[in-house]
């Protein structure tokens, strides 16, 4: 039997979700983060512009995503994740420190 999130490649998001809340078994989530890495970096891309801070804005998307901490299962997990993203990454551009030209 294979290992890792593969094995659950058929799960849909809302169980995948509900069993990694239930069993804490880190697979269903890496099983998520596959599943949603490319577009969450996208978004914050679009925002910030920068592939750095974009990488840096997904990564820390998907460290508050892992606790689900406001994750309401009755809305989709997809659109939960893109609005963490796109808040992120709007408050990293706006909290960038600016170079003044001189």
């Amino acid at each position: 039997m294979p290992m890792g999130p593969s094995r659950f490649a058929s799960l849909p998001d809302d169980e995948a979700v509900r069993l990694f809340k239930l069993t804490g078994n880190p697979d269903y989530f890496a099983l998520l983060f596959e599943r949603h890495r490319r577009l969450v970096l996208e978004r914050c891309f679009q925002t910030l512009g920068n592939a750095a801070d974009a990488e840096d804005a997904a990564q820390d998307t998907f460290c508050r995503a892992y606790r689900l901490i406001g994750y309401d299962e009755s809305g989709s997990f997809r659109a939960w994740l893109t609005t963490i993203a796109a808040r992120l990454s709007l408050n990293r551009k706006t909290t960038r420190p600016r170079l003044a030209c001189s």
